[in-house]
C-alpha cells in the first residue's frame, strides 16, 4: 500500500488536472458558440433592415426598389458625361488652372447626390472649397439650363442624348428629372451597408477568421443586384466614399463587387483598375 499510493495520488492529479481541463474547453466552446449565436442574430437583423431600406426607395410613380438602382446609374453616368464635356469648353477659357479629371467627378457626383438649389449649393460648395466655387457655380447654371432641356425633350417624347468619350452617344431615358439629388433615396442605404461590412470585419478574430467573415460579407454580396455594385464603386471612389477605400479597403479585401458588370462601368474610374482581378 505504502509503495502504490503515491502512483494513486498521481493518476488522481492526472484525471482531475484533465477533467478541469476538458471542463475548460468545453466552457470556451460554449462562449465561441454564444459569441456566434450574438453576431449572427445581429447580422441577420441588419441584413434584414438593408432589404427593408431597398424596399423602401422610390422615384416617382413608376421606380421602386431595385429598378430604382438602374435609373440613377444611369443619371450619374450622363451626368459625367454633360459635365466633362462642359469642363473642356470651361477650361479652354483659362479662368483658372485647368480642373482635373478627379475635381470633375466629384462635382459630378456631389451634384447627383445633393442636386442643385440654393441649399444644395451650399453643402456641395462647402465640401468643394472656395477653390472650385467659381467651377461648380458655372457647373451648377449649365445644369439649371440642362434640367429646362429635359423638361422640353420629355414633352416631345424625346430622350436626352450626350457623347461620350469614347465617340458614341448616351441616351438617358428616365421619368423624374435628373440632377435633383439622390440624397433621400441613397444616403442611409449606402450609410446602413457600410456598417454592416464594418460590422463583419470588426468580429473578433478569434472567434470569426478571414475565411468566416469573406462568407459574410458574400452574403452581403449576394443581395446586390448588378446597378447596386456599380453605384457603390462609384459612391467610393467619390469624396463621400472615401472610408470604403481607406484602411482597410472593404471592397477589395471582401470582393464587395465581385459581380460588378464591369462593361457598365465605361466611365471616370474602372473597378479592375483599381481593385484588381479579385
Amino acid at each position: 500500500g505504502g509503495t502504490m499510493n503515491p502512483f494513486i495520488a498521481i493518476s488522481a492529479a492526472i484525471l482531475t488536472f484533465l477533467a478541469f481541463w476538458i471542463q475548460y474547453k468545453a466552457n470556451e466552446q460554449q462562449k465561441r458558440d454564444l459569441q456566434v449565436e450574438r453576431f449572427e442574430n445581429k447580422f441577420y437583423e441588419m441584413l434584414k433592415i438593408h432589404r427593408d431600406n431597398i424596399d423602401e426607395i422610390t422615384i416617382g410613380k413608376s421606380l421602386k426598389g431595385r429598378k430604382s438602382f438602374i435609373s440613377m446609374f444611369n443619371e450619374l453616368k450622363f451626368t459625367y458625361y454633360s459635365v466633362k464635356k462642359f469642363t473642356k469648353y470651361y477650361n479652354s477659357l483659362g479662368v483658372q488652372d485647368e480642373i482635373q479629371e478627379d475635381v470633375i467627378y466629384n462635382v459630378v457626383y456631389l451634384i447627383f447626390f445633393f442636386g442643385v438649389g440654393k441649399n444644395s449649393s451650399l453643402i456641395v460648395k462647402d465640401i468643394l472649397g472656395s477653390e472650385y466655387e467659381g467651377y461648380f457655380l458655372s457647373v451648377e447654371e449649365q445644369i439649371n439650363i440642362f434640367q429646362i432641356y429635359w423638361r422640353n425633350e420629355r414633352r416631345l417624347g424625346r430622350q436626352l442624348a450626350v457623347d461620350t468619350d469614347y465617340g458614341d452617344v448616351f441616351n438617358l431615358d428616365i421619368r423624374y428629372k435628373p440632377c435633383n439629388g439622390q440624397m433621400s433615396k441613397l444616403s442611409h442605404y449606402v450609410r446602413h451597408l457600410f456598417q454592416l461590412v464594418k460590422f463583419v470585419d470588426d468580429a473578433d478574430e478569434k472567434v470569426f477568421d478571414y475565411n468566416s467573415k469573406y462568407n459574410y460579407v458574400a452574403s452581403i454580396r449576394s443581395q446586390l443586384s448588378a446597378h447596386e455594385q456599380l453605384l457603390l464603386f462609384y459612391n467610393a471612389v467619390s469624396v463621400l466614399g472615401k472610408p470604403w477605400l481607406d484602411n482597410p479597403n472593404y471592397l477589395k479585401k471582401y470582393c464587395v463587387i465581385k459581380s460588378c458588370p464591369l462593361p457598365l462601368a465605361n466611365f471616370y474610374k474602372n473597378p479592375k483598375d483599381l481593385l484588381g482581378d479579385s
